[in-house]
C-alpha cells in the first residue's frame, strides 16, 4: 500500500521502491489527484494497481465514506462515476466502498437500509464495466462510529446482497483490533474474501511476530 509504505520518499518515487523490493502489485486508496502520474508510473514500473477506494467524502473533515449515510445518496452516486473512470484508466479491478461514520441521531437500521440499497446500485453500475466492489469492516478504536464495524454484519450484508461482484476485504489488523481470531475468520469466510491486508498489532506497523499476536 503506497499510502503507508516507503514514506521516506515522495509518493511518485514509491512505485520504483516497490518494484525494487520485488512487488508485482500495489494499492493506493485515493489516486484521484494524480491519475495521469499514476498511470505513467504503473506502466514504467510494470506494476499492477489492484485496489482503489471510491471517493470517501471530505476526508479532512472526518468523513470516511458515504454509502451508509442517509441523505447523502446523491453524493454517493456521484463518487461511483469518479471511481469508475479511475479504475478503468488505471486498469484496477477492485474498488473499496467505505460505509461512513454514522451521525449519532441516525438509527442504525436506517443506515443499514441505505447501505444495502447503495451497494446494490453500485454493484449493478460497476458490473457493466466488469469491476468489483469490496466492503471492509473497520475497528471502533481507529474509526469510532464507523457503520461497518463488525465482521458478522459485513458477511451478512454481503451474502444477502445477491450480487456476484461484491466481496469482502479482509484486513488482519482490523480483525485483531476487534479481538477476533484471524485463523477462524479465514476458515469461515475464505470464499467471500477477494483482497487481504496485513499489518502489525498494535500500531499498524510492519508485521513483527515479537510484537503482534498473530
Amino acid at each position: 500500500n503506497l499510502m503507508y509504505l516507503f514514506q521516506e520518499v515522495p509518493l511518485m518515487e514509491r512505485f520504483s521502491k516497490a518494484q525494487q523490493h520485488g512487488f508485482s502489485a500495489v494499492e493506493h486508496q485515493f489516486p484521484y489527484a494524480n491519475i495521469k502520474s499514476f498511470k505513467n508510473k504503473l506502466e514504467t514500473t510494470e506494476l499492477e494497481l489492484v485496489l482503489i477506494n471510491a471517493p470517501a467524502g471530505n476526508w479532512e473533515h472526518g468523513e470516511r465514506g458515504l454509502a451508509a449515510i442517509p441523505g447523502r445518496e446523491s453524493d454517493f452516486l456521484d463518487t461511483l462515476y469518479i471511481a469508475r473512470d479511475a479504475a478503468l484508466t488505471l486498469n484496477t479491478q477492485f474498488v473499496h466502498i467505505m460505509a461512513g461514520i454514522i451521525p449519532q441521531h441516525i438509527y442504525r437500521k436506517k443506515a443499514e437500509k441505505v447501505f444495502i440499497l447503495n451497494l446494490q446500485k453500485a454493484a449493478d453500475f460497476f458490473q457493466r464495466y466488469e469491476l468489483n466492489i469490496l466492503i471492509e469492516p473497520l475497528n471502533d478504536t481507529d474509526v469510532p462510529g464507523y457503520f461497518l464495524n463488525r465482521l458478522k454484519k459485513a458477511t451478512t450484508i454481503l451474502r444477502n446482497l445477491n450480487r456476484s461482484n461484491v466481496f469482502l476485504q479482509f484486513d488482519i489488523y482490523h480483525c485483531l483490533m476487534r479481538g477476533e481470531n484471524p485463523h477462524e475468520v479465514l476458515k469461515e469466510n475464505i470464499k467471500d474474501i477477494a483482497h487481504m491486508q496485513i499489518a502489525g498489532v498494535p500500531g499498524r506497523h510492519e508485521p513483527d511476530t515479537k510484537k503482534s499476536s498473530f
